[in-house]
């Protein structure tokens, strides 16, 4: 996953929206999200979608309303001996509240794994795990707009957050200008339009959408995901596929399905206290 905006208690209605991107390789196999258990979490079923190559995940949310994503860290070609980054979203979906997932991420060992942007969220706070060298970066991700890619750990996490220069993160902000502090939250298919926004000049990959003509890479997956002031799901929509090209899905029936089935403490039921 290359682009997350992660609004974080702008609106009582809606203290969580994760909308997001995933970029990767064409031909790399994948499917979209359902119940399932991944290896790294094993006996714990999550809803995610898998990365079929390497068994773990870029985002999920489990029955505890967290919320995990990860996109890559711009950075020298990734080491193929260290573990797969899609571990890192199994491990913290192990955790019922962020005071616990906040425990983990302090104690991880990054270097274990290539460099990378982790966002663990629920209805009560956020915070983002990276890894820039060898060193681990920790921060609370305050009430606001957050916009994180594979070239930029976002404006909260202050001096050396961009690993390469992109115009992508001021994109996004400038397409969501104003919406944090408006009285309500946007609709699903306002986020749905800026992740699908592909300008029509400019380097293809400072796009909210990647496309490039002729190229095994680009945007695979989008998906738009909103808890409400409960810690349940509002809406989840997810595209199979460029959102510029391919419709978002309401998703939102079988995951509400699954989570009213098993209840389990809600986040906002939970600690949401998370320590730096």
């Amino acid at each position: 996953m290359c682009t997350i905006l992660l609004a974080t208690r702008c609106w009582p209605e809606r203290p969580l929206v994760l909308a997001a991107n995933r970029d990767e390789f064409l031909a790399r196999p994948a499917e979209g999200p359902r119940v399932r258990e991944l290896a790294d979490l094993p006996g714990q079923p999550v809803w995610s979608p898998l990365d079929r190559k390497a068994g773990g995940t870029w985002m999920g949310m489990n029955r505890h309303g967290l919320v995990v994503a990860i996109t890559n860290r711009a950075s020298a070609p990734p080491d193929p001996e260290l573990r797969s980054r899609g571990a890192l979203v199994a491990q913290a979906l192990g955790h019922a509240d962020l005071e616990a997932a906040g425990a983990w991420a302090r104690s991880v060992e990054v270097r274990d794994y290539n460099p990378f942007h982790l966002v663990v969220a629920s209805a009560q706070g956020a915070f983002e795990l990276w890894r820039d060298g060898a060193a681990r970066r920790w921060v609370e991700l305050g009430p606001g707009l957050h916009v994180i890619t594979e070239r930029d750990a976002g404006l909260a996490a202050g001096a050396g957050a961009q690993a390469r220069p992109s115009t992508r993160p001021q994109l996004a902000r400038e397409l969501t200008a104003g919406w944090a502090e408006a009285a309500r939250a946007p609709e699903p298919e306002a986020w749905m339009r800026v992740l699908g926004h592909r300008p029509a000049t400019g380097d293809p990959m400072d796009a909210l959408t990647v496309r490039i003509e002729g190229a095994p890479y680009g945007t695979r997956s989008a998906s738009v995901l909103e808890l409400d002031a409960a810690g349940g799901v509002a809406s989840f929509s997810w595209a199979e596929g460029a959102p510029d090209q391919r419709p978002f899905v309401d998703e939102s029936a079988p995951l509400r399905a699954w989570l009213e089935a098993a209840p389990a403490v809600r986040s906002g039921e939970a600690s949401a206290k998370v320590r730096p």
